[in-house]
């Protein structure tokens, strides 16, 4: 067993990325509904987020309830339906048509980048329409996890949080809150982190070995359970490495962000301006150029992840060191033993 199995598939994954250059395509709508192994992390850090701000959340909602703005909110959206123009009607359809369409291509890009990975480590050669075509074959298996995925995390937030929710306005007891804020740390967190790793494992098998819904999903918590520990060390790997380039990032842009602000600025010289908006432009495309090859990145890491855990190739770290600590000494000892015979 090599020591460098992850630094070896994280270099294995930023190769395939950089050559293969027409992936990164997949990888910016990819991103939209999904983003690779390291969403078990960034659910966490999110949830844990929420659940720090949920005393202001809950205070806001409260204003909300006893202001009766949710109620002025759907009479205004009732009345609107109610006095529905075709304008409004196509304006509608074509909102929801460009939703529909990032949705569909979010998850096609999924599957074509599971497919094109499996296939370029077996040293296949893998043009763009073939990977499209791969995700469009897989479409529906990847579409229907995306799916339980948003379905089980607002799922349980609806069912812890509304019946608490509802006694914490009606009664105004902090107890309530509490509750509510104790129940998603212990339930809503851990689930979602799970959820979020199955959800990777789930879309391999159905990309990969080609399994139905429901056996990509028990073959995903099998070897989620036998693997976990690994899985959370890689993850943390691929995490640490998104957060550490988007500082650089962030620290190489920050004067294009203090421009922008400066663009707002009444008294700013016109000419100036023009080169601000300029300026503005240029760091949205790359922005947009960096999220694709990042995304790209995690995709491809993660569909390596799963093939090397599917060979039995990777071994948590932790294990290994443990291993390691646990038989310092039996050489020597052994040593002891067997002067102590050959005497």
């Amino acid at each position: 067993m090599k020591t460098s199995i992850y630094r070896q598939t994280l270099i294995e994954a930023w190769r395939m990325t950089w050559r293969h250059k027409y992936l990164w395509f997949f990888g910016f709508f990819a991103i939209l509904l999904n983003s690779g192994v390291a969403s078990g992390f960034r659910a966490f850090f999110n949830n844990v987020t929420f659940l720090e701000n949920q005393g202001e959340n809950l205070n806001n909602a409260r204003i909300l309830y006893e202001s009766k703005t949710l109620e002025y909110i759907f009479n205004n959206i009732k009345l609107f339906f109610a006095n529905l123009t075709f304008a409004n009607l196509l304006a509608i359809l074509i909102i929801l048509g460009i939703f529909v369409f990032c949705v569909w291509l979010s998850v096609l890009s999924q599957g074509a980048l599971i497919s094109a990975t499996d296939k370029f480590r077996q040293g296949k050669l893998v043009q763009p329409e073939e990977s499209f075509r791969d995700g469009t074959r897989k479409f529906w298996p990847v579409f229907w996890l995306n799916l339980f995925n948003h379905i089980i995390t607002t799922g349980l937030v609806i069912v812890l949080g509304l019946p608490l929710l509802a006694l914490y306005f009606i009664r105004g007891q902090e107890f309530w809150a509490n509750l509510l804020l104790f129940l998603n740390f212990i339930i809503l967190v851990p689930i979602a982190v799970i959820v979020a790793f199955l959800l990777q494992y789930a879309s391999a098998y159905a990309v990969i070995k080609n399994l139905k819904l429901k056996a990509a999903i028990v073959s995903a918590w099998r070897l989620f359970i036998k693997n976990w520990l690994a899985t959370l060390e890689m993850a943390f790997l691929i995490f640490l490495i998104l957060v550490i380039a988007a500082t650089i990032i962030s620290v190489i842009f920050l004067p294009n962000i203090i421009n922008i602000l400066f663009s707002s600025a009444t008294t700013a010289v016109p000419g100036l301006v023009n080169y601000l908006n300029a300026s503005f432009v240029i760091f949205v495309i790359i922005s947009i150029l960096l999220t694709s090859i990042f995304s790209t990145f995690q995709f491809v890491a993660t569909a390596l992840f799963f093939l090397k855990l599917e060979e039995g190739l990777i071994v948590s770290k932790l294990i290994r060191w443990f291993g390691k600590w646990g038989n310092l000494g039996k050489n020597s000892a052994a040593a002891i033993t067997s002067g102590k015979n050959f005497k």
